[in-house]
């Protein structure tokens, strides 16, 4: 079974979706929302960073940021939302054996 994220009010999330998600059109990019929101989590302003606060709490947020779709966080991303949400879930990473950013470089 696949998760899935429900955009409370899309509209709010349109002009984000057009400034953050350039390679599709933003009602392309609303028909994704785990990705949009990850997005969102990756490279999102202050301003899309309240929006997110206000459209989902804090433990829906932990369960986007553990269905997030691998490779979109950056491990800076990643770590700044694990100490905002006072947790250590990470997504699934990229490929078997890495970290959650896809990289096979970070394993000493």
């Amino acid at each position: 079974m696949s998760y899935t994220v429900t955009l409370k009010n899309k509209e709010l999330f349109r002009e984000s979706a057009r400034r953050l998600v350039w390679w599709m059109e933003p009602d392309e990019a609303l028909e994704q929302p785990l990705r949009l929101v990850t997005q969102l989590m990756e490279i999102g302003t202050l301003s899309d960073l309240r929006l997110l606060q206000s459209e989902f709490s804090d433990a829906e947020l932990v369960d986007i940021l553990r269905h997030a779709p691998p490779g979109v966080l950056s491990a800076r991303s990643l770590r700044f939302w694990q100490v905002v949400l006072k947790t250590e879930v990470r997504p699934k990473p990229r490929f078997h054996d890495s970290d959650a950013t896809g990289s096979l470089w970070s394993q000493s």
